[in-house]
């Protein structure tokens, strides 16, 4: 009898452990199966808490509610406590993983319809290494970080002097840029990865009347080439046209502080920062990053397959938010508050055939009813239309694409911008006249599995007066008798 008892006791407290242990472990459990789920996609933030900016801190923090909204776990990792794998060179620094692999995320860390718009497009793409070359460019090495600084010089334009010679002057050029930038080392051609960062920097010289030289210059993000982060335009850089290294090693001193200004400290999303070479380099497995397995076929999304082999043709469909008109327009500093937006705009470019997309190849044309043009009062709007655009005579104007310039056997590919130069023919009152418009092209899928191309454009029309005897605002005459014209729009593939 006792011997039962003593059983029947250790086995009750044999099952109550039992059952003890299935209790506790149930949350781990269930903690465990919610990671597995979790782990089949994630975007990863590394950040630098000690060295990002109060504007980039707020924002990245952002994005973690961002990705629970689109359903995309996030993790914020901070690299001066926890390392970072080798090919994280700065911060911050985007990633999107799942089973294809990891993807760097190449944009502004606060324009989150962007940062959708890649994830919606790279989650059905491999790894992509993303290496080329970068021609005359300028690097900064700090710590494990490289930025790139590709820049552009056009020739002298203005009243050329006796006996100049363009590659002498060139050689000059480059003499004061490089003078004004001993920190950076200057590379013919250099091999540029992904997990690198670059920017734009063009010099504009202008030889006055007076004999002098004049520069101006402008800095553009990777993530726009388009609307510059900064630019010296109204106040250029002077001195004698004897003296082209002198002054020009003052104008790359005084970019090289702007640009070291606006790595640190940018309020439009471009701000990086370097890290350290004592900075702990640890693998993505270290910190728990695995590649998840690849989803049965169940679980695979349904996406427009035929999409993904793009179209011949593709057509205007929008401008690229609600918020952002496809196209405005606006007279330059300091006149700028005269500006507007044209609504009605239809147009479509093509490629030259349906399997293979060579910028080389492009074509286009665009039209602008110009009734639908507003600068946001009546008044100033009928005055436009009737005493300046003569809308009635003429209701129309035209964008025809003649040639676009890339790099060669550039292509326009899924999840990657494109920078091109676009020279169009602009028929506006029926005068035509050559424009060239920077032009950055992007493919991308939305969450429905569809793909538009967003164009995002800027070219100048000038000479108001002398071209189409239209008669600016009120101001200096630089700025009344031209105008800049934006173009932020999306193309759809035609329907056959």
């Amino acid at each position: 009898m006792y011997l039962y008892k003593r059983d029947c006791i250790t086995t009750y407290l044999v099952q109550a452990v039992l059952v003890w242990v299935v209790l506790v472990s149930l949350p781990f459990l269930a903690e465990a199966q919610e990671e597995e789920v979790i782990e089949k996609e994630k975007l990863i933030v590394f950040i630098q808490k000690g060295k990002e900016s109060e504007f980039t801190i707020k924002h990245i923090y952002k994005l973690d509610s961002f990705a629970k909204a689109i359903g995309v776990p996030c993790k914020i990792v901070d690299v001066e406590t926890a390392g970072a794998p080798p090919e994280v060179k700065y911060t911050p620094f985007i990633v999107y993983q799942n089973y294809l692999g990891r993807k760097v995320y190449k944009g502004r860390y606060n324009t989150l319809n962007r940062l959708k718009n890649f994830i919606s497009t790279v989650q059905f793409m491999p790894s992509d290494a993303g290496e080329y070359t970068v021609s005359n460019a300028l690097v900064y090495e700090e710590g494990r970080s490289k930025f790139f600084v590709q820049s552009k010089i056009t020739p002298l334009a203005g009243t050329i002097p006796e006996g100049f010679d363009p590659a002498l002057f060139m050689k000059d050029v480059w003499a004061g840029i490089r003078r004004g930038m001993p920190d950076f080392i200057f590379y013919n051609h250099r091999n540029f990865l992904l997990t690198d960062e670059i920017f734009y920097l063009n010099f504009y010289p202008y030889a006055g009347t007076d004999g002098r030289l004049y520069v101006s210059y402008e800095l553009y993000s990777h993530y726009d080439c388009v609307t510059p982060i900064y630019e010296q335009k109204d106040v250029p850089i002077k001195g004698s046209i004897n003296s082209t290294r002198r002054v020009f090693t003052q104008a790359a001193q005084s970019m090289r502080i702007e640009m070291m200004r606006l790595w640190k400290n940018s309020q439009q999303g471009d701000a990086i920062s370097s890290i350290s070479t004592d900075v702990k380099k640890t693998t993505w497995e270290d910190l728990g990053f695995f590649i998840p397995p690849p989803p049965s076929e169940a679980e695979k999304r349904t996406i427009n397959v035929n999409a993904f082999r793009f179209n011949k043709r593709w057509e205007f469909t929008s401008s690229s938010s609600i918020d952002k008109p496809a196209l405005q327009f606006y007279f330059p500093p300091p006149i700028h508050q005269y500006s507007g937006t044209v609504k009605d705009v239809t147009g479509h470019i093509t490629f030259e055939n349906a399997d293979s997309f060579f910028v080389a190849g492009m074509e286009g044309n665009f039209e602008v009813r110009t009734p639908s043009l507003s600068m946001g009062l009546e008044d100033l709007d009928e005055q436009v239309h009737k005493k300046m655009l003569l809308v009635n005579d003429y209701p129309v104007a035209n964008f025809r694409i003649l040639k676009v310039r890339a790099k060669k056997g550039a292509l326009i590919e899924i999840g990657r911008p494109t920078y091109t130069q676009v020279e169009a023919e602009l028929t506006l009152m029926k005068k035509k006249v050559t424009v060239k418009a920077p032009a950055q092209f992007e493919p991308f899928v939305d969450d429905q599995g569809n793909v538009f191309i967003h164009v995002q454009a800027s070219f100048k029309i000038e000479n108001l007066m002398e071209n189409y005897e239209i008669e600016g605002p009120p101001g200096p005459t630089a700025a009344s008798n031209n105008i800049v014209v934006k173009i932020d729009m999306l193309l759809e593939p035609m329907v056959k």
